[in-house]
This record gives structure tokens, C-alpha cells and sequence, in this order.
């Protein structure tokens, strides 16, 4: 019979979405774009961006800013994924599109271009996936609903102009929900559909690493480290819906418990000045998901041990490389384009329609507009990924093949402030030079003549 193995495989499905969902910069769901500048420049933006979401980027970067700055802004993503069986005998389907709104805040103080603090708030894991009901993979996954806010407290010094290195905290609460349904057997053979709801929630601690250096007036050097990221769910609960007159001997509600520990993630990044009005940079990001090999679940009343194995995962290390350029015009208006190529690190034995990940080509374009006198400023971009068409065959994954197709649309604002520059007082008069002489003194104007005597009259 199918049902035993429901459960443990319904449980182990939604941790690993969750999982990976958590990892940054490397998989399907994680939604990086959380400023429109550095959206719009692909976030190519590890050796320069001059913005306060750099405390999110690479921490270092607030140490270049001067005073205060402040943006707050919000992305909205439409994905949309289709799923075809490569053999023909399932019925196409389409998941649910729907507006997932993702809001963004960064704020930094800089002290006299010597140190900086900074707080910031995002949510770069807010998953929303649907199938429709009735669907092939119904048994797979119905719906996913994952949050992930995250709080970043950042700190920044600059011992010498050209270098600055800075360090984030980050606090991250994550809740989970996943719906799927499964297939029973009453005793007479008679099939019949049950339904799981599986929840789960924890929090998480990481620490972000960043250097930024100029050695050159026009280049710009930039390294960033993501540590790893420790969850442990105390709290899975796990709640069936049976069919009328079915027996929930083997499928009852219980609770579960699992560790998860996301990947460390590096980023490199170098930057040109290649005109005074013209920036161009280059990023590679390496994320180190080899570690994830297993997903184990332990469930509280499972004396079999049947639903507590563990998952083999066996996901492999990726590779991201992103192109960023921006044009500057009258310094006031700002042009930008982003090109990336993102891989996937899941392989096709343990791919399922509850994150149908796959490499992705990544395209985005944007404008941004700055009132120097009020420090004032406005951003805006569209981003499109496509994500490459996927198969996953029977004698690969006998589980569920599949065709998966996807792709994303996103659209952000963000609205920033900056301290103004100061207006330009003209230098005082040289006063190396000696003051030239005093002119002489004028002659001193000639006396009058004395008048002649008048004569005396006869």
C-alpha cells in the first residue's frame, strides 16, 4: 500500500523546499532583489554600490557612504511555472499566478568617512506556490507558503580611504506551510484521496562578512561571505484529513522535529570606472551546497521507524556569474542593465514539482533619478528570469517525471534619501605671494604765491 510512505515523504518535501528557499543567491525561490539600483544592475554590486542596501550586499560598502541614508522600497514577482509529462500520459497544467509583494528598508549612519552602523529589514525567502486541484502532482504538492523576514544589524570601518570592511548580523524567523494529498485504499481495493497540511517554524542566526577596496581612483575590488544559517524545528506539526470511515491508525496528527543548516555562500566582485559617467563590474558568487546531502525527520510517535529515514538529497555546489552596467547622465539620471546566469543545485534524481529549480537567464533594466539639493531619490526596474526548460525522466526520477518550465516577471520601486553634498565654498586668496609695494606718497601740493603788495594812490 502507497499511504505508509506518504507522510514521511509529504514532511521531508516541505523542509527541503525550506531548505533550500533559505539558502541565499542559489536557488529557485530566493528573491535576492531587494533594492531597485542594484536589482537594476543584475546585483553585480559586490565592489561598489553606493547605496545603504549595500549593508545587505556587502556590509562594507556603508563605510563609503557619507552621513545618513535611508531607502525604503518593495519588489512584486509573478512566477509562473508549467508542468508537461515527457511521456504524454499526464494532463499538462499551469500552477497559480498571484502577486507576491517583497518590502525592503535600509538605514546607515556614517561617521566622517571613518565608520559605520546600519539596520535593515527584508524578506528575500517569501515563496507562494499553487498547483491547481485535481492536478498530476497532487500527490507531490498542492500548495507552498513560505515566509522568511529577515532583521540585519551591520557595522563598518574604513581604517584607510582606500579599504573598508564590515560585518552583518542576521536574525531570520521562517515559517512553512505545505498542502499536498495522498492516495488511500479502502478494503475493497476502491481508491480514495486524503489531504496532509504540514507546518513548521524556527529561527535562524547568521553573520554576513564584506570587504570593499579602491586601490585606484577607478577600480573597485569587493569580496562577501554568508555564513551558514542553523534551523532547528521543535515545533513540525503535521494534521490529516482522511476520508469519511477510514481508520487514522497510521495517519494521525503528530509532530516532528529536523535540523537544517543552509550553506555558506562567497562573492567576488570587480568593478570599473571605465568613464567618469560609466560603471561596469563583474560578479562571480560560489555557493557551497555539497554539505546537503540528507534530510532526516524525527516524528514523536513513529515506533516503526519507517517515517524517521532519511532523505537523500545529494545536491551539488553552484555557480553565478553576473554582469552590471551604469550610466550616469548630468549626474542626475541614472541608466542601468543586469545580465546573470544562475545554476540550479538540485539534481534531476531528486527534483520535484514542490521547487521545480532549474538554471536561470536573468535579464533586468532600470532608472534612477537623484535631487541633489534634498538628498532625494527614486529607482526603479523590471526583471525578467527564464528559467530553462527542464526534463526529468523515469529511468532518472521514477517518482514523478516531469517537463518543468518557468518563469518570473519583477517590478520594484525604492525611494532613498541622502545626505546632501555640501555646497563648494571658493578657496580663500593665496597669501604665499608677498603683497605688492605701497604705492609712494603723493608730492605735497606746491604752496600759493603770496599776492603782490597793492600801491599805495596819489
Amino acid at each position: 500500500m502507497r499511504n505508509r510512505a506518504t507522510f514521511p515523504i509529504a514532511a521531508l518535501a516541505v523542509l527541503a523546499v525550506l531548505a533550500m528557499a533559505l539558502d541565499a543567491r542559489a536557488s529557485g525561490f530566493y528573491v535576492g532583489e531587494q533594492d531597485s539600483a542594484a536589482s537594476a544592475r543584475g546585483l553585480a554590486v559586490t565592489a561598489k554600490l553606493m547605496e545603504p542596501s549595500t549593508l545587505f550586499f556587502n556590509p562594507a560598502g556603508i563605510a563609503f557612504l557619507d552621513g545618513v541614508n535611508a531607502s525604503l522600497g518593495f519588489t512584486a514577482i509573478v512566477p509562473t511555472f508549467k508542468y508537461s509529462d515527457p511521456a504524454g500520459l499526464r494532463q499538462s497544467a499551469d500552477s497559480k499566478s498571484g502577486v507576491i509583494w517583497d518590502p525592503h528598508l535600509y538605514l546607515t549612519y556614517t561617521f566622517g568617512k571613518k565608520a559605520a552602523i546600519g539596520l535593515g529589514f527584508n524578506a528575500p525567502f517569501g515563496l507562494v506556490l499553487e498547483w491547481p486541484e485535481g492536478w498530476a502532482g497532487q500527490e507531490q504538492i498542492q500548495k507552498i507558503d513560505l515566509k522568511v523576514p529577515t532583521l540585519y544589524l551591520g557595522a563598518a570601518a574604513r581604517p584607510i580611504p582606500q579599504l573598508a570592511i564590515g560585518v552583518t548580523l542576521r536574525v531570520m524567523p521562517a515559517t512553512v506551510m505545505l498542502q499536498r494529498g495522498f492516495l488511500l485504499m479502502d478494503g475493497s481495493g476502491n481508491p480514495a484521496e486524503g489531504s496532509i497540511k504540514l507546518s513548521a517554524s524556527a529561527v535562524g542566526f547568521g553573520a554576513s562578512l564584506g570587504i570593499m577596496a579602491r586601490p585606484l581612483d577607478w577600480l573597485h575590488i569587493g569580496f562577501s561571505y554568508l555564513s551558514q544559517v542553523n534551523f532547528e524545528f521543535n515545533n513540525g506539526e503535521g494534521k490529516f484529513t482522511l476520508p469519511e470511515g477510514f481508520d487514522n491508525t497510521l495517519f494521525h496528527d503528530q509532530k516532528g522535529t529536523t535540523k537544517i543548516t543552509t550553506p555558506d555562500t562567497l562573492a567576488f566582485g570587480i568593478g570599473f570606472d571605465v568613464h567618469p559617467d560609466v560603471t561596469l563590474e563583474l560578479d562571480y558568487n560560489y555557493t557551497l551546497w555539497e554539505t546537503y546531502d540528507q534530510l532526516k525527520i524525527e516524528f514523536d510517535n513513529d515506533p516503526s521507524g519507517q517515517l524517521s529515514e532519511a532523505q537523500v538529497k545529494n545536491w551539488k555546489n553552484t555557480h553565478c556569474v553576473r554582469l552590471g552596467l551604469e550610466y550616469k547622465w548630468q549626474n542626475t539620471v541614472k541608466a542601468r542593465l543586469g545580465l546573470v546566469w544562475d545554476q540550479s543545485p538540485a539534481p534531476d534524481k531528486t527534483l520535484g514539482p514542490e521547487l521545480p529549480d532549474a538554471d536561470r537567464l536573468v535579464w533586468t533594466v532600470g532608472l534612477g533619478y537623484e535631487y541633489h539639493p534634498l538628498g532625494i531619490k527614486l529607482d526603479a526596474y523590471y526583471l525578467m528570469t527564464s528559467f530553462l526548460s527542464r526534463t526529468v525522466k523515469a529511468d532518472v526520477n521514477p517518482n514523478f517525471p516531469a517537463k518543468y518550465q518557468g518563469r518570473a516577471h519583477l517590478i520594484g520601486v525604492t525611494v532613498g534619501y541622502g545626505t546632501p553634498p555640501k555646497k563648494e565654498v571658493p578657496p580663500p586668496p593665496k597669501t604665499d605671494e608677498p603683497a605688492p609695494p605701497a604705492p609712494p606718497p603723493a608730492d605735497p601740493a606746491p604752496a600759493p604765491a603770496p599776492e603782490p603788495a597793492a600801491t599805495p594812490s596819489t
